[in-house]
């Protein structure tokens, strides 16, 4: 909903409309009770005024608010049969959940297929998973790279670091580091922790850029904030070695811990390596 003033007269008028069953107006309630700082937030007047809504001319994005709000409120079953309405009227996000909630891979596949087609850039970022992996249908790179572009170029940063990882390793597509660096900068662009740990693998190799260490270090200290064990482990890395920063032993320790406790093998090595090096 677009955001405006909310005047006593627009309140009034839209209690009268609601009263008349206007439709519209139920639902813009069931809004203002949820998100309004004007009206005093009520979430279960909220779903009153959505369940109305939904129960009349089966709107599905009433009753996909139905299933959140039934969700949030650990009821699956009753979040199940709202989220199945709604995915039947046409809700692509609620057939995108319903995909990411069902343990038959088939079924998961026909559901993200339904949403991804509709329009749900998540949902096509999750079908290329499935036809990379070959999850729920026949395995299909060429397939993983076409859903994957086209949730892309609707900026969704997960298909963004996706694609770049094909255009880096040449699957589904011709091997084309510029090309991978271009799509792993969008994704970086929205801290995503894998996109900023490969564009920063992308600078400090000189693959499809100029080599630039520092600006390797920079991504990676993005990634490693963000909890990213790839970009710990090559952020203790560039400490250690003194490369686009100053040399600092202490924080490639720290660095390679971080990693380490995530189970990443090579920063347990270095960790260990490093430690008795110190003593």
């Amino acid at each position: 909903m677009k955001s405006r003033t909310i005047t006593k007269e627009y309140l009034e008028k839209l209690t009268e409309y609601a009263n008349q069953g206007n439709n519209l107006a139920k639902s813009t309630f069931g809004y203002l009770y949820e998100k309004s700082k004007i009206m005093k937030k009520d979430i279960n007047k909220a779903f009153e005024y959505y369940k109305k809504y939904a129960n009349y001319e089966c709107n599905a994005e009433a009753q996909y608010l139905i299933a959140i709000y039934f969700s949030e409120k650990a009821e699956h079953q009753k979040y199940l049969y709202w989220l199945r309405k709604s995915a039947e009227n046409g809700c692509a996000e609620a057939w995108y959940y319903l995909a990411m909630d069902s343990d038959n891979n088939k079924e998961s596949f026909k559901w993200c297929l339904k949403s991804a087609t509709i329009g749900n850039t998540n949902a096509q970022n999750l079908l290329g998973n499935f036809y990379y992996g070959g999850i729920g249908c026949k395995k299909d790179i060429n397939k993983a790279f076409k859903w994957y572009k086209i949730s892309a170029k609707q900026n969704n940063d997960l298909a963004q670091e996706n694609l770049g990882d094909l255009y880096e390793r040449g699957k589904g597509v011709k091997q084309n580091y510029k090309k991978a660096v271009y799509w792993y900068k969008k994704s970086a662009e929205q801290n995503n922790e894998y996109a900023q740990y490969s564009l920063g693998y992308m600078y400090e190799k000189g693959r499809g850029v100029k080599q630039n260490y520092k600006k390797a270090f920079k991504l990676y200290k993005q990634s490693a904030i963000n909890d990213h064990p790839d970009g710990q482990y090559r952020l203790g890395y560039l400490y250690e070695k003194g490369k686009g920063t100053e040399k600092n032993l202490e924080k490639a320790l720290e660095w390679y811990k971080k990693s380490a406790e995530q189970n990443y093998k090579k920063a347990q090595n270095a960790y260990e390596r490093l430690s008795k090096k110190k003593v």
